[in-house]
Parts: structure tokens; C-alpha cells; sequence
């Protein structure tokens, strides 16, 4: 049996064929982060890899530096020296003020006369 050809007609060609090419630019660009996207992924399970054999190496050079390193008994904690508690900014006395007040008239009247 022999199948039938069918023809349709598309409106606008060359519209048609546009937007399928950036369908398909799209398409691609996205596999290409998807790659990029394992990439990644396979550069990270190496990384964290070679910190896991660091890790382990760093652990077994503590355990022999640990055995080689002479036992000593532990010493009493000596206290440490307690801080004193830092003194509070003095608080100025009533003279103290009035004084202030003097010198402060003085400056004010010397400015007066400079001017």
C-alpha cells in the first residue's frame, strides 16, 4: 500500500525556520551548561577527594608525632590573675564645674574683644 503525501501550508517560512533555529541555539547552549554543570561536579569529587586523603594523612602524622612526644603528667591549673575592674571616669565636683565656668567666661570674653 502506498502512503499518501500530505502538503501543508506554512504561513510565514522563514519565521518559522527562525524561531526553530533559536529554539534549537537554545537548546544547545543549554546541553552546554549541563556539560559544564558535570564538569564541575566531577572537578569537585576530586577536590574533596584529595582533602579527604589530606585529612587522613594529617591525622596519622598527629597520632606519630603524639607517640613520639614524651609522656608528662598534667600540672595543676594555676589561676589565672583576675582583672581589675577599670575605674569609672571620675565625676566632677561642684567646684570642679564652677571652675569650668570661669575659664569657659575668660575664652568667651577674649573672643569678644578679639572681635
Amino acid at each position: 500500500m502506498e502512503e499518501e503525501t500530505y502538503y501543508v501550508n506554512v504561513r510565514e517560512p522563514s519565521e518559522s525556520r527562525r524561531n526553530l533555529l533559536e529554539t534549537s541555539r537554545e537548546i544547545v547552549l543549554a546541553l552546554q551548561k549541563y556539560e559544564n554543570f558535570k564538569l564541575s561536579r566531577v572537578k569537585k569529587h576530586n577536590l574533596v577527594d584529595l582533602l579527604r586523603k589530606n585529612f587522613r594523612e594529617i591525622n596519622d602524622l598527629i597520632l606519630r608525632l603524639r607517640k613520639e612526644m614524651p609522656q608528662v603528667k598534667a600540672r595543676k591549673r594555676i589561676p589565672e590573675r583576675e582583672e581589675k575592674p577599670k575605674a569609672l571616669p571620675r565625676i566632677p565636683k561642684k567646684n570642679d564645674l564652677d571652675d569650668l565656668e570661669r575659664e569657659l567666661s575668660l575664652i568667651e570674653g577674649r573672643l569678644k574683644s578679639l572681635k
